[in-house]
């Protein structure tokens, strides 16, 4: 078999991008003498075990960390959006992003749950008569690490792995297997134009470029110490016992161990009028350009109240004549974050414009040569210019239809908690599969959100490269409309049993199965799904009578 023709290829085989400890902030005698520096932040008394406060050290934000007595410093922004890990959860040498809820290893900087790419710096602390000092390279200041990578060895005659996707659970897979030493030829293969970008802001930000959203900030930064080719096509077919993959142009490629990152594609409205111009979907960034700059002074409607629906509504008001949002449910993300949820969302689009059809189906799209109008079940008629449909996702596996690889009534592949399917060396990540959850379900369960993805990625990556974890985590979502911000914490097949808490501008919603917390769905600044995440990392069990005896809602006790 044939490797794949140079016409759609793109070769990634940069050299090695060597770092060392320096990298991490971390002197250890390798800084020369003018780029060390030593800073006094503190008395050793200033902080309580457990207290965490930052510091500016050159223009740099540093986090000192107290436990037992010990001190630590690292950097002090997440590096996946800048979030200050000062205002994040601390817990037995971990603090997890107040915003989103990624993990860092206060003893070595290094990331342990996602969302996010990269780690951040570890610095050097003394203690000189009750004064704490950090020690670091000034060349090291910054706020984020990037894990080296493993060289490519060109004398590997092993076939690839071959990764087919080019999302973040993709990403992160690739970058695990150099990081964690594998060495051998990687391929990712893709039918985007574009290398990995983040997703999540498809919907967040207004005229978003690939540019603005490329996970690594040049195709140098992604390629070097990587290797990875990357081949711009479509995978039509699996063999699992030859162990090839074929390709859309008909030509066969072998692999070693296959990644399946395919995720998810927008269901189609399927109505009459479905295909008139002016019917859009949101997936890509080329989707979102495309909206973008079709809205301005239009009617715009948004058919679907999931999460793609809402932001895409939150993303446009301001620019759109209109923005009608048809629900088919009696409140938007009640099924998925709850009643409360529901309602803020209801008030909060309200004021600022925006229109929710609540228990709302449409019948059918109307338009000479675009479409013109939406129609109602109900009979009613709302002029659309632009109509956007966020109706959910179909999982992209109908090419591993008859592969032998096990998939379940909706498409998702089977996997085991190290993310291998039922053929061995084959492994699936992503929106496209579904994983055992342990601790919350004993079902394998289907979680399309950013952070799995990655985690995912991690895991799967890890396997590969001969360091095989068992997957071992909290779900963690998060939404943001008109700059409130919306979180939660774990998963729970029904929402029916809980207790709702509410304060001033915000509340948490407490979920239980078998009467113990599995899930935190919050908003506002007393939000508290960001520390179950950790309370659920750790299996620490809170039941249903500590949750209505707790009135202070201060749970910082159980992580102590």
């Amino acid at each position: 078999m044939q490797g794949a023709s140079q016409s759609i290829k793109e070769s990634w085989l940069g050299k090695q991008k060597l770092r060392d400890e320096e990298d991490s902030g971390d002197v250890s005698g390798n800084a020369a003498a003018d780029d060390v520096i030593e800073r006094h932040l503190c008395k050793t008394t200033d902080l309580r075990n457990g207290e965490m406060r930052n510091f500016d050290v050159e223009g740099v934000s540093v986090l000192l960390v107290k436990d037992k007595g010990e001190f630590a410093a690292i950097g002090g922004k997440c590096p996946h959006y800048g979030a200050p890990l000062a205002n994040g959860v601390y817990s037995n040498g971990k603090v997890r992003c107040p915003w989103h809820g990624a993990c860092f290893n206060t003893k070595t900087g290094d990331i342990e749950d996602f969302p996010g790419l990269d780690c951040v710096p570890k610095y050097q602390t003394k203690i000189v008569d009750n004064d704490v000092y950090v020690i670091a390279a000034r060349s090291g200041l910054s706020n984020k690490r990037v894990r080296p990578y493993a060289s490519f060895n060109e004398a590997s005659s092993r076939a690839p792995v071959v990764v087919i996707g080019g999302g973040p659970s993709a990403h992160v897979c690739v970058e695990t297997m150099r990081q964690e030493g594998y060495r051998g030829r990687i391929w990712m293969i893709h039918n985007e134009r574009h290398l990995p970008y983040d997703r999540v802001q498809v919907t967040k930000k207004f005229d978003a470029t690939y540019e603005q959203l490329r996970l690594r900030e040049n195709t140098t930064d992604y390629d070097l110490g990587i290797s990875v080719d990357r081949l711009h096509n479509t995978v039509e077919k699996v063999n699992v016992e030859e162990k090839f993959v074929t390709l859309r142009d008909g030509e066969k490629i072998e692999f070693s161990k296959l990644v399946i990152a395919t995720g998810a594609r927008p269901r189609r409205l399927n109505v009459p009028g479905s295909d008139l111009p002016g019917v859009l979907y949101m997936r890509t960034v080329d989707d979102n350009a495309k909206l973008c700059s079709a809205v301005k002074g239009k009617n715009v409607v948004i058919i679907g109240a999931s999460f793609i629906g809402l932001e895409s509504a939150a993303l446009i008001a301001p620019e759109a004549s209109s923005v009608t949002v048809i629900c088919n449910d009696s409140k938007p993300l009640r099924r998925t974050m709850g009643e409360i949820a529901g309602d803020t969302v209801l008030k909060l689009f309200d004021s600022n414009g925006v229109k929710i059809e609540t228990n709302a189906s449409v019948v059918a799209l109307n338009g000479k040569d675009a479409v013109e109008e939406v129609v109602l079940g109900d009979g009613r008629r709302i002029p659309a210019d632009v109509v956007v449909a966020g109706i959910g996702v179909l999982p992209n596996t109908e090419f591993l239809k008859d592969s032998g690889i096990q998939m379940d009534s909706r498409g998702f592949v089977l996997v085991s908690e190290i993310l291998e399917t039922n053929v061995k060396d084959i492994y699936a990540i992503g929106d496209a599969c579904a994983f055992p959850l342990t601790w919350f379900t004993d079902k394998k369960v289907n979680v399309q959100h950013y952070q799995i993805a990655q985690k995912h990625g991690r895991t799967a990556g890890s396997a590969i490269a001969g360091k095989p974890q068992k997957l071992s985590t909290a779900p963690f979502f998060w939404t943001v409309l008109f700059k409130a911000g919306f979180r939660f914490s774990g998963y729970a097949e029904k929402l029916d049993d809980f207790i709702l808490k509410e304060y001033e501008n915000g509340y948490n919603m407490y979920i239980f199965k078998d009467n113990r917390v599995v899930a935190v769905s919050s908003s506002g600044p007393k939000a508290q799904s960001v520390l179950f995440t950790e309370v659920f990392s750790r299996r620490i069990v809170v039941t249903k009578e500590e949750v209505k005896m707790n009135n202070a809602n201060d749970w910082s006790h159980l992580l102590a």
